[in-house]
C-alpha cells in the first residue's frame, strides 16, 4: 500500500520523475570515481561535499571489516585527490544492531585514521532503538578525538535533551528531521516545530552546527540566524540532487553549503534500508509538497 501511495504521489507532481532522475544520476555511483567529476564541480562551486560508502548492513564481523576498509579507501581516496569533502557513517554498516564493541572499535579505526588526513567524518544517526548505543560510542571517540560530529533527529522528543547533554562540550552536530517509521510525532507540523525550536540553539552552541535541511522556511530562517550572529562555522546541508538550486543560491550568497552524497551497491542497500523508512513522508519531502500527510 506504501509504494502504491508513493508512486501515485510521484506521478501527480509536475517534474517529479526528473527529480528523480537527477537524484539517482547524482546521488549514487557505483563506485567513488563515478562521482569524481561532480564533486570537482561542486568544489568549483564553492560547495563541499559528504560522502558515503553503502553496502548492505553489516550483519557479521567480516561485512564490517569490509565496510570499514571500503571507508579507509574512501579516505585515501578524499585526500589524494585533494577534495574538499568529508565522510558520513551509518552505523548499520559497522554492526551497531548486533555487536556495539565491534561498531565502537571499528568506528574508532576509521576515525583515528581520518585524523592522519586532516578529514572530518560525520556519524549519522539510525533508529530510536539504536540511540543510547550510538550516542555513548560516539561521545567516547570523541574524547580521544575531535574530528568527528554526531547527527540527531527532530522527529523524536529525546532529542533536546540529547542536545543539550552533546553542546556542554560544543561538539560537532547536524540537525536533521529523520526519515525512519518510528518517529514520535503523529503530526509532521510538530517535527518541523522541533527543528525549528533546536536549531538556533545549536547554531550558537556547536563549534560546527550544520543543518541539514530541504523546507525552505527553515532554510531561510537558518540564513537570519547564521547572518545575525555571524557563525562562521555553520553549514547548510542538502541531498545532491534534491535541491540543488537552493544549494547553490545559498553558496552564492557567502553560506557554507554541503551536498551529501553516496557511492555502492544501490538495489541492495535499497532493499535493506526501505522496510525502516517512512517513504510516504520521505518522497513527499523531496517533492517539496508542503502539507506532509
Amino acid at each position: 500500500r506504501s509504494l502504491l501511495r508513493i508512486r501515485s504521489l510521484v506521478r501527480s507532481q509536475p517534474g517529479a520523475q526528473n527529480i528523480y532522475m537527477v537524484g539517482i544520476k547524482n546521488y549514487f555511483s557505483r563506485n567513488f570515481d563515478g562521482l569524481l567529476p561532480r564533486i570537482r564541480e561542486l568544489n568549483s562551486k564553492n560547495i563541499t561535499c559528504s560522502i558515503s560508502f553503502f553496502p548492505k548492513s553489516g550483519r557479521t564481523a567480516t561485512d564490517v571489516k569490509k565496510n570499514v576498509e571500503a571507508y579507509i579507501k574512501l579516505l585515501e581516496s578524499i585526500a589524494n585527490e585533494k577534495l574538499n569533502a568529508n565522510v558520513t557513517i551509518k552505523l548499520n554498516q559497522l554492526g551497531i544492531y548486533f555487536d556495539k564493541k565491534l561498531t565502537r572499535d571499528s568506528l574508532m579505526q576509521i576515525v583515528e585514521y581520518s585524523k592522519n588526513l586532516n578529514i572530518f567524518v560525520w556519524v549519522d544517526m539510525e533508529i530510536k532503538g539504536t540511540i543510547n548505543d550510538s550516542l555513548e560510542i560516539f561521545q567516547e571517540i570523541y574524547q580521544k578525538y575531535q574530528n568527528t560530529g554526531i547527527c540527531l533527529q527532530t522527529y523524536l522528543k529525546r532529542t533536546e535533551t540529547d542536545m543539550h547533554t552533546i553542546l556542554v562540550k560544543k561538539i560537532p552536530l547536524r540537525l536533521v528531521k529523520g526519515f525512519y517509521n518510528d518517529s514520535e510525532f503523529s503530526n509532521w507540523n510538530d517535527v518541523t516545530l522541533n527543528f525549528k525550536n533546536l536549531m538556533e540553539h545549536i547554531l550558537k552552541k556547536s563549534d560546527l552546527p550544520a543543518i541539514a535541511t530541504h523546507d525552505k522556511e527553515l532554510i531561510i530562517e537558518a540564513k537570519k540566524i547564521i547572518k545575525k550572529h555571524a557563525i562562521s562555522k555553520a553549514e547548510l546541508q542538502f541531498f545532491d540532487g534534491v535541491s540543488n538550486d537552493e544549494a547553490l543560491k545559498a553558496a552564492k550568497e557567502g553560506f557554507n553549503v554541503r551536498l551529501y552524497m553516496a557511492y555502492g551497491n544501490l538495489f541492495p542497500y535499497l532493499k535493506d534500508v526501505l522496510p525502516k523508512i517512512d517513504m510516504s513522508r520521505a518522497v513527499q519531502r523531496i517533492l517539496g509538497i508542503k502539507k506532509i500527510r
